[in-house]
């Protein structure tokens, strides 16, 4: 009897410290800070999803008020967003400009 109270003691405490493991990790891994914000941002960015991109930086900005990386992409990724609806990319004319594409 002595011996199955203590393996479920043993258990119960195991059991304790990988359910309190798995809850920092996750807390971790969904609350973003705002260096994550902004990679979040760029990567959407480089990948032509402006409105997710200009979310996150938003989000990243409202975390970090001061981030001026930040500030520039997602003025860039608005510029961009609206040269898409009008169907003007301002940042392609741009590089075009630059590599003779013009």
């Amino acid at each position: 009897m002595k011996n199955i109270a203590t393996k479920t003691l043993i258990f119960i405490f195991l059991l304790s410290v990988c359910l309190a493991s798995a809850g920092n990790v996750f807390a971790q891994a969904t609350a973003l800070d705002a260096e994550g914000y902004y990679n979040l941002g760029v990567d959407y960015g480089k990948s032509g999803r402006y409105q997710e991109a200009i979310e996150a930086y938003k989000q990243s900005i409202r975390l970090k008020p001061d981030h001026a990386d930040a500030h520039f992409n997602l003025w860039v990724c608005v510029s961009e967003d609206r040269g898409q609806r009008s169907g003007s990319g301002r940042i392609q004319n741009i590089k075009n400009t630059q590599f003779g594409m013009n």
